[in-house]
């Protein structure tokens, strides 16, 4: 499962994003934004433009499906069993509901080795804590280039924190992304994929 958390400037970035993600691709996505509750009311539809992929708001026992982007709801938490997402209203965590922090923990804590978190612009360091526990568990961790993003805090504390040795174009980050999907690629190995070849046209969504 990848986990994606995000805050400040992070629909832009998604879109870009899920704009390079090819249909049928076959690992379930899970995403944490930043929002309060009457912030971003508009954001799923925003972001589906961006993609043929299905994206849909996160609720009690969803099932958790490959070809899908999940999205948390404003002012809950998401989580992951092995086939379902669950939502939470418990306190909040670094200050924020829903919680990157949470939803990487729940993550790392389900999946292990098969979990990546991937840490986009934001502020703060909500998801460093989830990160460290996704790479204590043998997954990947990516981390979007500070310089690229419209906050670098908290790509920044992530690096800080040691959780990547590299940072990452948004471009790299979803070449990454397609090659660990189709197994092409552990984090204990060089790349088998060349990450700074631009992605052509006919491998994006739309």
């Amino acid at each position: 499962m990848i986990a994606i958390g995000t805050s400040l400037g992070g629909i832009d970035t998604l879109t870009e994003l899920f704009s390079y993600l090819p249909v049928g691709f076959p690992v379930p996505i899970a995403v944490v934004i930043h929002r309060g509750t009457t912030e971003f009311d508009y954001l799923i539809d925003v972001l589906q433009k961006s993609t043929r992929i299905a994206i849909v708001e996160a609720h009690d026992k969803l099932s958790i499906s490959p070809d899908e982007i999940v999205i948390a709801p404003a002012d809950y938490h998401l989580l992951v069993d092995k086939h379902h997402y669950a939502i939470s209203i418990d306190a909040p965590v670094q200050f924020a509901r829903p919680s990157i922090d949470v939803l990487f923990e729940s993550v790392a804590d389900q999946y292990g080795a098969g979990a990546v978190g991937v840490i986009l612009t934001g502020g703060g360091c909500d998801g460093v804590y989830g990160a460290g526990k996704i790479k204590s568990r043998g997954g990947a961790v990516l981390v979007q280039h500070p310089s690229t993003a419209q906050d670098p805090g908290l790509p920044q504390a992530a690096l800080d924190a040691g959780m990547v040795a590299d940072n990452l174009s948004i471009a790299q980050i979803a070449r990454r992304l397609i090659a660990l999907s189709h197994g092409e690629y552990n984090m204990e190995d060089d790349f088998k994929c060349d990450i700074d070849k631009p992605l052509r046209r006919s491998e994006k969504s739309l």
